[in-house]
């Protein structure tokens, strides 16, 4: 069966939301999917913006002695394929990402969930420091500002195998991009 079939099986709206479901079933301690834009009241709607998807409370299992903060927002790729930042991440979201990766056991990412097939179906946990020059422009190729993670890159990093009997995947510290394994691994792709 394809995640697709699986997730209308489990009565998904949309993929991204079975990605945020894993994510939050995969805390050690606690974790929180701020539910999605609510309207008030009969007379008056407005739109209320959530800074991102979810937070949670975690130790490493590799890492047991220090226990973290964890502020997350989540996207969704069928197959792999560049990811565009500045097209995936509202500007609030970016800026509450900044904001909370300010707090010295906060740790932020951006996880894309990809569903690469059959049985692999991974997530790429990513350090909002990572990510953040892509979504501002700040890296130069050939003279143009590029927002976009490639996929070839995307092929060389780590990622995290999702567990679909548990909806849950081993959340350990060694896999999620830091900026030193992101930039090991640029280096690498210049030879």
């Amino acid at each position: 069966m394809d995640v697709f079939n699986f997730l209308i099986e489990q009565d998904m709206a949309k993929p991204e939301a079975y990605v945020n479901r894993v994510i939050k079933n995969s805390f050690s301690i606690v974790g929180y999917k701020i539910p999605d834009n609510t309207y008030a009241g009969n007379f008056s709607s407005f739109e209320i913006k959530k800074p991102f998807d979810g937070l949670g409370v975690h130790s490493f299992s590799d890492n047991p002695q220090y226990i973290y903060s964890v502020y997350w927002e989540a996207k969704y790729s069928n197959g792999l394929k560049a990811f565009n930042l500045k097209n995936s991440l509202a500007p609030h979201q970016a800026l509450n990402l900044e904001l909370f990766s300010k707090g010295t056991t906060s740790l932020c990412f951006v996880i894309l969930g990809v569903n690469n097939g059959r049985k692999d179906y991974r997530l790429y946990v990513f350090d909002w420091h990572v990510v953040k020059p892509y979504y501002y422009g700040e890296i130069i190729e050939k003279g143009k500002e590029v927002y976009s993670l490639k996929q070839k890159l995307l092929e060389k990093l780590p990622y995290y195998l999702i567990d679909r009997k548990e909806d849950k995947f081993n959340f350990t510290y060694d896999k999620f991009i830091t900026k030193n394994v992101f930039n090991t691994i640029l280096e690498l792709n210049k030879e």
